[in-house]
């Protein structure tokens, strides 16, 4: 029904064209957006829109129903209001096996203090380089060659050094007594 101008170029077979909102059968919508109605927003079966907006302040926001759910902060942090979570289901597993010696591979971990050097933030980790020789599991390299640290796995192996120590401390009374 014609172009109406706004601040939102779509490109389309490489040409430039300027549009207020772009809806795709009613199920995708782009345009300038808030919480409440999303820059790119998809609305459900039951008519809810979920989606993601630029806030102007350099944060990208997410939306779901109307309602703010998480951002992505300029350096880099994701938050998100619920728990961001992993499946772990048996279902998708095979060759599962016990971790084995998991206290001496988290005994070669240090845990440091840092400043990152994009945003001078404070911050507590690792660091990639020091935990790979021993858990290379545990660290992929990013599309640019830097390495990262699946933090949450760290709990599978941090839980069996516990279960390893544990059973140490159990034979110490043992003898004790």
């Amino acid at each position: 029904t014609g172009v109406q101008t706004c601040a939102l170029p779509i490109f389309l077979n490489n040409t430039s064209i300027t549009c207020q909102n772009i809806t795709l059968q009613n199920r995708l919508l782009v345009s300038n957006g808030t919480a409440g109605a999303p820059s790119v927003a998809w609305t459900s079966d039951t008519g809810q829109d979920t989606g993601f907006y630029w806030g102007g302040d350099g944060y990208t926001y997410f939306s779901n129903n109307g309602a703010k759910s998480g951002e992505i902060q300029p350096g880099g942090n994701l938050v998100m209001v619920g728990n961001v979570a992993a499946y772990s289901d048996i279902s998708l597993k095979k060759n599962i096996e016990t971790i084995k010696g998991a206290l001496e591979i988290v005994n070669t971990m240090r845990g440091v203090y840092y400043d990152t050097i994009h945003t001078n933030e404070r911050n507590i980790g690792v660091i990639a380089q020091e935990v790979q020789p021993n858990a290379p599991e545990l660290v992929r390299a990013g599309s640019d060659g830097k390495l990262t640290v699946a933090y949450g796995n760290m709990a599978a192996l941090l839980l069996q050094a516990i279960n390893e120590l544990t059973e140490r401390v159990k034979a110490i009374e043992q003898k004790l007594n």
